[in-house]
C-alpha cells in the first residue's frame, strides 16, 4: 500500500529504479493513481451509503480466497531447484479438474508456461500434449502436488539442500545446466 501511495504521487524508490526500466516509470505512476482512485471510490462509497459493504465486496475477497491461492501458488516451484536454466528442474505441472483449471487460467501447466511464455493460457493444455514426452511426468492431481510441495518444504527445514529432481522419460532430452550438485532424489 505504501508503494502504491508513493507511485500515485510520482515517487519510485531506489530499489524499484534498479528493476523498472525508465521508459515504464509513467506507467507505474499512472497505475498507482488508478489504484488510489479505486481505493478512494470504494471508501467514499462506504461513507456515502453509510455501510461497509463496498469494502466487503471489493477488498475482502482477496483475504477470503488467499488460502486457495496459497495452495495453488505453492505448487508451482516449491521444493524444486532454484537458479537453474532448465525449467524442467524448477517448475512443475499437475492435472486437475476443469473448474480449478478455469479459476487458475490453466497455470497448472506451469512448466509449459515458463518454457513458452508467449503461448496464451487457453493453449497450454494443447502445448502440454505436444511436449510432454520431453518433460517430467505431470503430477496426477492438485492434492498430490500440494503434498509434494509441503513434504519438500518440511524436508528443507531439516536439510536446506534437499531438492526434488523430477524424473525424465528415456525419450526426453537430458537436463541442461543442472541439477545442482546438492540435490537429492525424493524417496
Amino acid at each position: 500500500m505504501k508503494r502504491t501511495i508513493l507511485h500515485s504521487i510520482g515517487v519510485l524508490d531506489e530499489e524499484e529504479k534498479n528493476y523498472i526500466p525508465e521508459r515504464y516509470y509513467n506507467k507505474v505512476i499512472w497505475e498507482g493513481r488508478i489504484w488510489m482512485s479505486v481505493f478512494s471510490f470504494v471508501i467514499g462509497s462506504c461513507f456515502y451509503f453509510n455501510t461497509i459493504l463496498p469494502i466487503l465486496y471489493v477488498f475482502l475477497p482477496t483475504f477470503y480466497g488467499f488460502p486457495f491461492v496459497f495452495l495453488i501458488v505453492i505448487t508451482q516451484h516449491a521444493g524444486l531447484n532454484d537458479d537453474v536454466l532448465d525449467y524442467r528442474l524448477n517448475t512443475r505441472t499437475f492435472y486437475t479438474n476443469y473448474f480449478i483449471r478455469f479459476l487458475y487460467s490453466n497455470m497448472n501447466y506451469h512448466l509449459e508456461h515458463h518454457m513458452f511464455p508467449s503461448v496464451p493460457y487457453y493453449n497450454l493444455p494443447l502445448l502440454h500434449e505436444k511436449i510432454k514426452d520431453d518433460c517430467p511426468p505431470a503430477l496426477p492431481s492438485l492434492s498430490s502436488s500440494v503434498k509434494e510441495s509441503f513434504v519438500s518444504i518440511i524436508r528443507q527445514i531439516k536439510n536446506p539442500t534437499y531438492t526434488i529432481i523430477p524424473d525424465l522419460s528415456e525419450k526426453a532430452n537430458q537436463y541442461h545446466y543442472g541439477p545442482s550438485p546438492y540435490c537429492f532424489k525424493p524417496k
